[in-house]
């Protein structure tokens, strides 16, 4: 619609730029402060620590944060995960 990739929609919010003018663009009129300040807070604490503030995915825990509206821990990579076990039973 906008002629913008989606792989980068992530960014504004990361940075806590929403006041830019430009983001309107991209993310909408009322993009949600609330979703800045929780992604901007989870970068800036996994660039000071190197940790960030949900569990390590690991293969045995494919957990991940799914930064939305309602902000969650959800499983990541379930697709990849079949696809992978299909290709090794092979």
């Amino acid at each position: 619609k906008h002629g913008l990739v989606a792989h980068c929609s992530e960014l504004p919010f990361a940075w806590d730029n929403l006041a830019d003018p430009k983001v309107e663009s991209s993310c909408g009129p009322d993009a949600p402060q609330a979703l800045a300040d929780a992604m901007h807070g989870a970068w800036v604490q996994f660039v000071a620590i190197h940790s960030a503030p949900w569990a390590q995915w690991t293969p045995d825990s494919p957990r991940t944060m799914v930064f939305d509206a309602d902000s969650a821990e959800a499983d990541a990579y379930v697709l990849e995960a079949r696809v992978g076990a299909h290709l090794a039973a092979s």
